[in-house]
């Protein structure tokens, strides 16, 4: 296997870039990693950025959460978000003629989140749900002791990722609001395109 070159830039505004042209199959994939993981965030507000994270395909200032699933869909591109202890990652896939629009999408959703309450209540009962089930599961009880005991008390990376229920029932649309703000930058950033591209093309894109 000979991994392909890998092309790299910097955009005007700090985000580092990573680019490479694999012309096997006529798809594109995107990647920003934002420097916004679970491990940046105080034990009373735990859970806030996979909650944010969750909450970002709810809609942004320039389209309703049904709009923004319609404008992905009719461009045959699937976005994805992840949130884990050191990182935010927002992916998507698309065709090469449909990446100008979809990086447009992509910008819109990371820089424009507009986190409307019915989406916060959404996302924030969902996860204390699954903190209940949780609490009735012997693997994840089992889990969760395990990681308490692996880890200092100081470290985050022994509390459950999702948080807890006092500092999950606080999630709001200001907490949200606020969590981006502060984490989502470029200076703190990455973009990754792989794919049927051309790198002097994907960089204006992205500029």
């Amino acid at each position: 296997f000979d991994f392909p070159a890998v092309h790299k830039d910097r955009l005007d505004n700090g985000l580092e870039m990573r680019s490479v042209q694999a012309h096997r199959l006529p798809i594109v994939t995107v990647t920003l990693m934002l420097d916004a993981g679970e491990a940046s965030v105080s034990e009373d507000r735990a859970g806030l950025a996979v909650l944010t994270g969750d909450s970002l395909e709810g809609g942004t200032a320039n389209h309703s959460g049904t709009e923004l699933a319609e404008a992905l869909e009719s461009i045959g591109a699937g976005l994805s978000v992840g949130t884990g202890w050191d990182a935010t990652t927002v992916s998507l896939s698309c065709l090469p003629e449909r990446l100008d629009e979809a990086m447009n999408i992509l910008a819109d959703v990371v820089l424009r989140p507009a986190f409307p309450a019915d989406e916060i209540d959404r996302v924030r009962g969902q996860r204390l749900a699954a903190i209940q089930q949780r609490k009735m599961d012997p693997s994840s009880i089992a889990s969760d002791a395990a990681r308490r005991l692996t880890y200092a008390e100081v470290s985050p990376y022994g509390r459950s990722l999702g948080g807890d229920v006092e500092s999950v029932e606080s999630f709001s649309p200001e907490a949200a609001s606020g969590f981006v703000e502060a984490q989502y930058r470029p200076e703190n950033a990455g973009l990754i395109l792989v794919g049927d591209v051309d790198q002097a093309e994907v960089k204006a894109m992205a500029q």
